[in-house]
């Protein structure tokens, strides 16, 4: 099951973003495997997450690679 549709199953959309996009704020050398865990969550979501897609495009343009190229790949599933 993916991620996001687990945290979907407890608490409302709403709630499971707001959770996620915590986990992305939090994107630093310490919590890189947390905004990792959350880029990918939200891409799980899909389209209920887009309200978050401002924030997708400007983390698709950060200089890590693997960050840049996980937010171009939620965005591409919220978009669907």
């Amino acid at each position: 099951m993916p991620l996001g549709a687990h945290l979907r199953c407890g608490s409302e959309t709403l709630d499971s973003i707001s959770w996620v996009m915590g986990g992305i704020a939090l994107g630093n050398d310490h919590y890189s495997e947390v905004q990792s865990v959350a880029l990918m969550a939200l891409g799980d979501i899909g389209p209920e997450a887009r309200e978050t897609i401002a924030t997708l495009e400007r983390i698709a343009r950060d200089p890590n690679p693997n960050v840049a190229r996980q937010a171009s790949e939620a965005l591409a599933k919220i978009r669907k």
